[in-house]
């Protein structure tokens, strides 16, 4: 390989802040360069053993073949616009000659965010060319790097933190550079302070051999920050047409088989802050349409906190997305490495608000907060605001409390805030999270703004003072939103409000029903996620709010009846059934619809006992039916099971199996039918996942067994007859893979050095 020479490149094209980044994000944004752009398998080195390398490669000569070493080090400074001078690199030109004498720098690369003219270019060459052993040298200064990363969309896919060092118009068309600035939004400052791990490259690999990624983690350890790089950096690499969805329906809307370059990013997938059945239900039926996406080439990426997915497992039908299934592509993001955790903290002190006097004094503790079991990226977040830290010193005691127990001391902070700054966020809160900007208050809302000391008036200048701590203005198509910065600062406001009888009341009185009924639990009822419980003493104050809504469309309905099915206790739904007569008899199963959740309420009655009989047998026969009618495994689910009686279901289920297989041929037949492209096994993902559900029900009844192999031979007949279209493979060779790097354990210089510049 040879070296790239220098770029001629004129500094006003881009500005990119490389000061920003401090001396190891620097040196690792090289070392990418020279890895991923060059091509180069680099190996790189800490600070106590480097030996004048921060990076070093090994590159063929032109004539001979023989491999000949190559240094690459780094100069960085904090300072901005400042040329490199011969003066300043004494300590490098030393230490190159000690390479040199040992063969290991041959070919010597020195890259620096200072500025380089052309002069200093040839003095500087000229003055390591003479050193014994060099005998080439390139330097690539601040105007040949932004060059690189102008040049580069894989470089800013890999390093996606540079979109925040510059303008993305520099880099992307409008139509992009609108989306970008749409996703990147939703992280106000944080995409500066952004850093690369490997739950990083290890979603960027997925995404790229995959193209689905599912990023799971616990709350605030990173899980949209990483969904809205990899968002942007598709834009940028693969000229993605992407979208945010929040559902389903936009999933469908968006989705065009024409189109191979789409993107979905859907953020929290299976619930915010808890399981919503509701949209996994939506996503189970949806997996053959998200498969076929795939295959024509559209990407996901899905998140979700860890304990909601884990409950969501319970309903998903994994076998419909197999890509769901396979490890590689499911991603604990909270598991940062030492180095790792350094960075971020590094991050977010040196580019946060606070007073540099309050950085010098916190920088002898930060290797022990950077270690603490309970770091994450939202720890480091609040570290650097000052709205945060205004009720603790610097020292040691103080910031182990802080980082061991972040709900209390959050909760301390938002105790503090004035009656205004409450009020913009009780706005928040009782808007659901979000709410549209400029803000309209009704007059209702300005009598419960009231009960809290304050006015709309008020309040809605505090949305403004609290922007970038607790409140982030985003955007989202062409409107604009306040909504809260992180969602555990939502978190701690519910507990807020929980623990206040007032407050309660004023959620009660001005939340919307359909936000509500997401939110809130009734009774003795534990939801992990839930923002707050509804006592007994209040059952009547809410159930004359619901009673007061003149009439619910389709979509409030279904998430009434969904709170009513998972969010309530028995007493609650008694008080419901004595309020609305007309409730049971209006309950009916609906085939055409069965995931609706009147089936999941009918099995709540039942468990509650206060299920009417009828209406227990005709819940029966509509799963009967659409297991037969759909060839689907419904009425074999657990969820289900409590419908039916323990010594009538294994008869049920067996004619039920062998109604779905007498039918079987034609199924197979329309199946075959709907193939246009792709991979034929995704047409048939369906019957194939109900076929598997019954085999493994049945396992021990051979008759049975023998019936479904059978039909699976047919079914597997049937895909091999189909003429298969090819499809471009991914190359195997993926850059996304992690290099072999040689790490020293031990580290002289501390990352926090600069902290305080």
């Amino acid at each position: 390989m040879v070296i790239p020479p220098l770029t001629n490149t004129q500094a006003s094209q881009v500005k990119y802040a490389l000061h920003s980044l401090g001396w190891k994000a620097f040196q690792d944004l090289c070392i990418t360069i020279a890895t991923e752009i060059w091509r180069c398998p680099v190996q790189s080195f800490f600070d106590s053993n480097d030996g004048g390398r921060d990076g070093a490669f090994i590159i063929r000569g032109n004539e001979t073949g023989q491999q000949l070493a190559a240094t690459i080090q780094c100069k960085f400074t904090a300072k901005e616009n400042t040329h490199i001078r011969v003066s300043t690199l004494t300590d490098e030109i030393e230490k190159a000659k000690n390479l040199a004498s040992k063969g290991l720098a041959v070919n010597y690369i020195l890259f620096t965010n200072q500025l380089l003219t052309g002069k200093r270019d040839e003095e500087l060459k000229s003055l390591f060319e003479k050193i014994p052993g060099i005998e080439s040298f390139r330097a690539y200064g601040y105007e040949a790097i932004t060059q690189i990363i102008r040049d580069s969309s894989r470089l800013r896919m890999l390093v996606p933190r540079v979109y925040g060092l510059g303008d993305l118009s520099e880099i992307l068309d409008d139509r992009a550079r609108k989306q970008a600035f749409e996703i990147l939004s939703s992280l106000g400052d944080d995409l500066k302070k952004f850093v690369i791990t490997s739950a990083h490259r290890e979603s960027a690999r997925a995404l790229v051999e995959h193209n689905f990624v599912l990023l799971l983690g616990a709350p605030a350890c990173g899980k949209s920050t990483i969904a809205a790089t990899l968002s942007v950096g598709a834009i940028d690499e693969w000229k993605s047409q992407t979208y945010k969805i929040a559902s389903v329906a936009e999933f469908i809307q968006h989705s065009n088989p024409n189109d191979q370059r789409q993107l979905f990013w859907v953020d929290d997938a299976f619930g915010a802050t808890q399981l919503d059945r509701g949209a996994t239900e939506e996503w189970n039926r949806a997996f053959p349409h998200v498969v076929a996406a795939i295959s024509r080439g559209a990407r996901f990426i899905f998140t979700s906190r860890d304990y909601i997915f884990k409950a969501a497992k319970n309903i998903l039908k994994q076998s419909a997305l197999p890509v769901m299934k396979e490890s590689q592509v499911v991603i604990e993001v909270e598991d940062l490495s030492a180095q790792e955790r350094e960075q971020v903290l590094y991050n977010h002190i040196r580019l946060g608000d606070q007073s540099k006097e309050f950085k010098a004094d916190i920088k002898e503790h930060l290797g022990k907060v950077a270690a603490h079991p309970k770091f994450s990226p939202e720890i480091a977040r609040r570290l650097g605001n000052s709205v945060f830290t205004s009720k603790i010193t610097p020292a040691e005691d103080n910031l182990e409390k802080f980082t061991s127990n972040p709900l209390a001391f959050l909760l301390e902070v938002i105790e503090t805030l004035s009656e205004s700054n409450k009020a913009a966020l009780s706005l928040v809160f009782m808007g659901g999270g979000r709410i549209a900007s400029p803000v309209t208050i009704s007059k209702d809302e300005n009598e419960i703004l009231g009960l809290l000391g304050s006015s709309g008036a008020e309040a809605r200048r505090s949305l403004k003072e609290l922007e970038g701590s607790l409140l982030l203005l985003t955007q989202a198509d062409g409107y604009s939103y306040w909504q809260f910065k992180h969602p555990t600062v939502r978190d701690a406001f519910s507990q807020l409000v929980a623990g206040n009888s007032e407050l309660l009341d004023i959620y009660l009185s001005g939340t919307p029903l359909d936000v509500m009924f997401n939110e809130i639990t009734c009774g003795r009822i534990t939801l992990k996620g839930s923002k707050v419980n509804v006592p007994r003493s209040r059952f009547k104050k809410l159930l004359s709010r619901i009673s007061s809504f003149e009439e619910m469309d389709s979509k409030m309905s279904r998430e009434y009846v969904s709170f009513l099915s998972y969010r309530c206790d028995k007493s609650f739904l008694e008080e419901v059934i004595a309020q609305d007569l007309t409730l049971l008899q209006n309950l009916e199963p609906d085939p055409s619809s069965f995931w609706g959740t009147n089936l999941g309420l009918m099995v709540t009655f039942q468990k509650y006992g206060l299920l009417p009989a009828t209406l227990r047998s005709d819940a029966v026969a509509a799963i009967i039916n659409h297991s037969i009618c759909e060839s689907d495994n419904t009425v074999i689910e657990k969820q289900y099971r409590p419908l039916f009686s323990p010594k009538k279901f294994p008869a049920i289920a067996f004619e039920t199996l062998q109604g779905i297989l007498a039918k079987i041929d034609g199924k197979i037949s329309e199946l075959a039918d709907d193939y246009s492209q792709g991979d034929p096994e995704d047409v048939f993902l369906g019957l194939d996942c109900a076929l598997t559900a019954y085999a493994s029900f049945f396992q021990e009844h051979d008759f049975a067994t023998n019936l479904i192999r059978k039909a699976q031979r047919k079914m597997n007949d049937a895909i091999q007859a189909i003429d298969r279209k090819d499809i471009d493979d991914l190359n195997p060779d993926s850059p996304y893979t992690e290099k072999e790097v040689g790490e020293s354990k031990q580290q002289s210089r501390s990352i926090f050095d600069d902290v305080d510049e």
